[in-house]
């Protein structure tokens, strides 16, 4: 079927086709079993797609779009296209993907045992991840990106391209892992249970370290790059030498092994 304007679609079975054109249209989409499209054209227009079993794809175009979608073991696709867009995904036994094209786009994935991707493309964009037990993978693309990742027993990707971006890894029992690519990047590194890589790649990068039983590598990469420890100098043992060094702090049982590193703090 396919319409113009707002529009309720479901049932079994189905496809489900919507075309806005231009104007700011409202799309909701669910059932079970469908194809469902959605194509918003010029404007603001909002998404929810929902259901079981389905495949949900939505189309912003240029403006301002928002995309809701979950639901349980759906293929979700949202694509942003043009425009400071908004997305938001997660459910249950999803495979969620959300390209954002170019614009300041936000992303907000989490659920439930859940194939989490999302692509930022041109523009300084902000990536929000967790829920539990999820494979989440974010990619800033060009621009000054923020990454969030977090959550408990995921395994959280970040990759930041070109750019001065800012990494905040934590949560609990995740295995975590972040390339800065070129720019000035900036990590934070906490939670618990953890095991987190950082890659600095190119740049003067700064990775500041913290949380309780964790067991992080640090790679600075090429530039003069900076370590900050969390605790006083005396809390942490060091081990190693040429360039390679291990630092362990028994109070809150985390190990940081660095190499690539020009300078070390305390704090």
């Amino acid at each position: 079927m396919s319409h113009w304007g707002n529009a309720f679609q479901g049932g079994h079975f189905r496809y489900n086709n919507f075309r806005g054109g231009w104007g700011n249209n409202h799309v909701h989409q669910g059932g079970g079993f469908n194809h469902n499209r959605a194509h918003g054209g010029w404007g603001n227009d909002s998404f929810s797609q929902r259901g079981h079993n389905n495949l949900n794809q939505a189309f912003g175009g240029p403006g301002r779009d928002r995309f809701s979608q979950g639901g349980i073991g759906n293929r979700n696709r949202a694509y942003g296209g043009r425009g400071n867009d908004a997305f938001g995904q997660g459910g249950r036994f999803n495979d969620n993907y959300a390209s954002g094209g170019s614009g300041r786009d936000r992303f907000s994935q989490g659920g439930l045992g859940n194939r989490n991707r999302a692509y930022g493309g041109r523009g300084n964009d902000a990536f929000s991840q967790g829920g539990r037990f999820n494979n989440n993978y974010a990619n800033g693309g060009s621009g000054r990106d923020r990454f969030s990742q977090g959550g408990l027993g995921n395994v959280n990707r970040a990759d930041g391209g070109r750019g001065n971006d800012v990494f905040s890894q934590g949560g609990v029992n995740n295995r975590n892992i972040a390339n800065g690519g070129s720019g000035n990047d900036r990590f934070n590194i906490g939670g618990r249970g953890n095991t987190t890589t950082a890659n600095g790649g190119s740049g003067r990068d700064t990775f500041n370290v913290g949380g309780r039983d964790n067991r992080v590598n640090v790679n600075g990469g090429s530039g003069y790059d900076t370590l900050n420890l969390n605790g006083q100098q005396s809390d942490w043992a060091r081990s190693g030498n040429k360039g390679n060094y291990s630092y362990y702090n028994a109070g809150t049982n985390t190990r940081v092994n660095a190499r690539g590193i020009e300078q070390v703090n305390y704090q």
